[in-house]
């Protein structure tokens, strides 16, 4: 007979070689990749949208104020009055009389960058035919979209972190079932060949992987009872294909073995330093 021992890290032919980095880091890390790539989708999203939406805003500011102005402008008001109260909240204006007479100044300087909206004034007296130029500071927006920038990324970097520290717990939770096949392999190995995992249900991942399991254990059972004890004598022939393991115990595992064969056969893999011991037919009989 020839015991086959297979190396650390080496498999035998027809085995799978099984990829057995750690399952909860993968887990782990697959989980942080996933809701790391969708916050970081939802940051760009909002940046993106946040100026379209401001500026929508800004747009209906300036409609609505054109037209107040267009009220204002039919009650006679005088020009330097309707731009003192069209100066509000981010916005300046301007008016031009037909005889190009000018009220109100919208410098660069004055606002930065700005969206404009031009409209004809439709009033009495001075303001009749007066071109009214509003325009909205549109810096603000661009710094209330840095500082909504960095309170998104600060949130999304905060939930990364809380969700890492949380599946380490849950992972582990996760996973149990998984240790308890572990310890149950263990355990039949140690000599306790009749338990099994007994999945409550056979319709999910880790019972049908049970139900295989417990399958495999007991074709295994099957197989190679009975189980010979210590002292106990078994034959087999040359067409048995041992492969057997090493002795984990701290004990000696001694195995005497007796062969019987043909005049003409010796065996020279296993006991080529020993000489086969001639038996005549009256030693036989």
């Amino acid at each position: 007979m020839t015991e086959h021992m297979t190396e650390p890290g080496r498999a035998r032919p027809g085995q799978i070689r099984l990829r057995t980095t750690s399952l909860r880091r993968r887990v782990t890390l697959s989980v942080l990749i996933v809701l790391a790539a969708v916050l970081f989708g939802v940051v760009l999203t909002v940046n993106g949208l946040f100026p379209v939406y401001a500026r929508r805003d800004i747009n209906d500011l300036l409609t609505t104020r054109i037209a107040q102005a267009q009220v204002l402008a039919r009650e006679d008001l005088a020009p330097m009055e309707l731009v003192r109260r069209m100066d509000a909240q981010g916005v300046r204006a301007r008016v031009v009389l037909p005889n190009g007479q000018r009220f109100g100044v919208l410098a660069p300087t004055d606002i930065g960058p700005s969206m404009t909206r031009t409209a004809t004034l439709n009033g009495t007296g001075s303001l009749a035919g007066a071109q009214l130029t509003l325009a909205a500071d549109t810096s603000a927006v661009t710094s209330a979209q840095q500082r909504l920038r960095k309170i998104l990324l600060l949130t999304a970097l905060v939930a990364v972190a809380i969700t890492a520290i949380v599946l380490v717990a849950t992972v582990r939770f996760a996973l149990a079932p998984l240790e308890a096949m572990a310890r149950l392999a263990r355990s039949i190995a140690g000599g306790d060949r009749g338990r099994r995992l007994a999945p409550t249900r056979t319709d999910t991942e880790l019972g049908r992987t049970a139900a295989a399991f417990d399958d495999m254990l007991d074709a295994l059972e099957g197989a190679v009872l009975p189980w010979p004890k210590a002292g106990d004598c078994y034959l087999m022939d040359f067409r048995l294909r041992h492969a057997g393991t090493a002795n984990v115990s701290n004990r000696p595992r001694t195995i005497v073995y007796v062969v019987y064969s043909r005049r003409w056969f010796h065996d020279r893999k296993n006991y080529d330093l020993q000489a086969p011991l001639a038996v005549n037919p009256e030693q036989y009989e």
